[in-house]
């Protein structure tokens, strides 16, 4: 794990691959972390232009609890996420995405977040977002939204916000809480 910690300082772009690196190339196999199939590598190394590979033969699926998975990356700019990434067991975005302070946009469409339950703290303190492109939030699942977006201060657009099925949130709290900079959003479709 301190190994992985490691490659999240310098990264300032994240891509995922569908190939496993060539045999010259040093990585350090993350499949605990980033994958339900502990018996296989996925690899992650860092290239000269501080870009993150996540790679692995086939699809990656990515784990039941997503949280944490790519936050507080100091100098994290973007995410490439591509068809070989697959969300579909996802249930847990708490603080996916937290504390990405120099990340400025994220485009989240066309990831599968049909069983997601709670997206506490998903995008909370990216002082510096200032768009966001949800994901698919129409299946009606997530139960929890609290601080979801907090402290992005800088943020002016949501887009998806108005497809998000809020028919099963309990908790709504502090979701837009310190967003200074976000002056038009409609929620006229909330079930709250």
């Amino acid at each position: 794990m301190a190994k992985q910690l490691a490659l999240k300082t310098p990264a300032e772009k994240i891509v995922f691959e569908h190939r496993l690196p060539s045999e010259s190339v040093s990585y350090v196999n993350i499949a605990d972390c980033y994958s339900k199939e502990h018996d296989r590598v996925i690899a992650a190394y860092m290239d000269d232009n501080k870009v993150l590979h996540i790679a692995a033969d086939g699809k990656i699926y990515l784990p039941y609890s997503g949280a944490y998975l790519f936050s507080n990356f100091a100098k994290l700019k973007e995410i490439s996420f591509t068809k070989h990434v697959d969300f579909s067991l996802l249930h847990n975005a708490y603080q996916m995405f937290g504390g990405n302070k120099a990340m400025t946009t994220i485009d989240l469409s066309g990831l599968d977040f049909s069983r997601v339950i709670s997206t506490e703290w998903m995008f909370a303190e990216c002082t510096n977002m200032q768009k966001i492109i949800l994901p698919d939030l129409s299946s009606g699942t997530v139960v929890s939204t609290s601080n979801m977006f907090k402290d992005c201060k800088n943020l002016t657009e949501i887009i998806g916000l108005d497809k998000f099925n809020t028919s099963k949130v309990i908790d709504f709290s502090f979701m837009f809480s310190g967003c200074s900079k976000l002056a038009n959003i409609d929620v006229s479709k909330f079930n709250t």
